[in-house]
């Protein structure tokens, strides 16, 4: 019985100083520390209890239900950085700026916090903008009204970017 201890202990101490090594390598290659996670909150076009007004606040869920919001695999897919990779607060800022350069969603928020383990947690909050864009080319011709041209188009597909 006394061999099956020593082994366990062994492998446990084993166990331990390999995530050390791991650690100490990661710390070595990352001054700054890795992204532990990162969450991802895509929000509607319109806040209903941004206001008090009933009937504004029900217009705003009617339009957000007419409106499918931008997936977290495409604000994800944008990101210049994933789970894993060095923290680099330049990569933070330009993803911000690369997902703001998107007409039909702005960034709320782009936080990055300590997660206690030498590591850090990112907070990506998108609010979308209306994408859906109708472009109307009417004409008055001797007194008649032509319609010329009519174009709608949706700039964030099923939420696809």
């Amino acid at each position: 019985m006394p061999l099956v201890v020593a082994v366990f202990h062994a492998a446990c101490v084993s166990t331990l100083s390999a995530q050390d090594n791991v650690r100490s390598r990661v710390a070595e290659m990352c001054p700054d520390g890795v992204i532990s996670s990162i969450e991802v909150d895509s929000q509607t076009i319109y806040d209903p209890s941004s206001t008090s007004v009933a009937l504004l606040a029900w217009t705003y869920r009617v339009l957000d239900l007419m409106h499918i919001n931008t997936r977290e695999a495409f604000v994800r897919s944008e990101l210049l950085f994933q789970e894993g990779d060095c923290f680099d607060s330049f990569l933070i800022s330009e993803s911000e700026r690369l997902l703001d350069s998107h007409g039909f969603l702005y960034v709320e928020e782009m936080s990055a916090e300590a997660d206690g383990e030498g590591g850090y947690r990112v907070q990506v909050t998108t609010r979308d903008e209306w994408s859906t864009k109708v472009d109307v080319g009417p004409t008055f011709d001797e007194g008649n009204f032509n319609l010329e041209r009519l174009q709608v188009t949706e700039e964030n597909f099923l939420g696809n970017g």
